[in-house]
Formats: structure tokens, C-alpha cells, sequence
């Protein structure tokens, strides 16, 4: 058998790490989005129509 590519195919620690990190930061934008959209809605001018577009 040949050994070549046996370290390129397990999952490191660091990986799943990286991975929730931006999964959580990604949770957060749009939680963040959602509720600063109110507030932003009267400077830009929008309507709920807008918004949902």
C-alpha cells in the first residue's frame, strides 16, 4: 500500500475550529442586521417593501 495523502485526509482540530468560529460570527451578523434594520430604516429612506426585496 502506498502512504502518500494519509495525513491530507483526517480532520484537525484547528479545522472544526475554524469552522464554528465563522459559523458563530456568521450567526451573529445576522442577528445584528435584523435588529439594527429598524433603526437604519428611517436614514436610508426604506419602506418595509424595501426591506424585504
Amino acid at each position: 500500500m502506498d502512504s502518500i495523502g494519509q495525513d491530507n485526509d483526517s480532520v484537525k482540530l484547528s479545522d472544526i475550529g475554524l469552522l464554528l468560529f465563522l459559523t458563530l460570527l456568521n450567526v451573529i451578523d445576522r442577528q445584528l442586521l435584523v435588529s439594527l434594520s429598524n433603526w437604519r430604516k428611517p436614514e436610508l429612506n426604506l419602506s418595509n417593501f424595501n426591506l424585504d426585496c
